[in-house]
């Protein structure tokens, strides 16, 4: 069943190492699939709420919004760091303008280490590439509303 909020929770696991892919965090909780982002009570900003209950090291959160192609990004984010082990009542809170998406409707999300380690990606375009949708629990896909 399709889901849609503001302000939803992700939240951030450890996956084991299944060789050749090493041990990495993925986004396990979630709204239910096929999810819309809808805007905050103001009409013009989205936010969404992450936290890292599952791992004992940093996670990096990756954004990208595009219109129809991934290849072609309206806006990305790679911002947003959680602490190790950041569970509820502890949140981290993104929030962006609508307009700032510059007419996107579709958003990826996805997470990796941020010490460094395990081939950690400079910026979304680097992470998505490397994690097209359909990988599994690498990327999220949503839809903006």
């Amino acid at each position: 069943m399709s889901s849609s909020s503001a302000n939803p929770q992700f939240t951030t696991s450890r996956i084991d190492a299944n060789p050749p892919h090493p041990a990495h965090p993925a986004i396990n909780e979630q709204p239910n699939m096929p999810f819309t982002l809808l805007t905050n009570q103001d009409g013009v900003t989205y936010s969404i709420r992450f936290f890292n209950s599952g791992t004992d090291r940093s996670v990096r959160v990756y954004l990208m919004a595009f219109v129809t192609e991934y290849s072609n990004p309206t806006w990305s984010d790679a911002s947003l760091v959680l602490p190790p082990n950041f569970q509820p009542p502890y949140d981290h809170t993104l929030s962006f303008n609508k307009a700032s998406l510059n007419g996107a409707t579709n958003l990826w999300i996805g997470c990796w280490w941020n010490d460094g380690n395990d081939g950690t990606y400079a910026t979304a375009a680097d992470y998505f590439g490397a994690h097209p949708s359909g990988g599994g629990h690498h990327t999220v896909p949503i839809t903006t509303g």
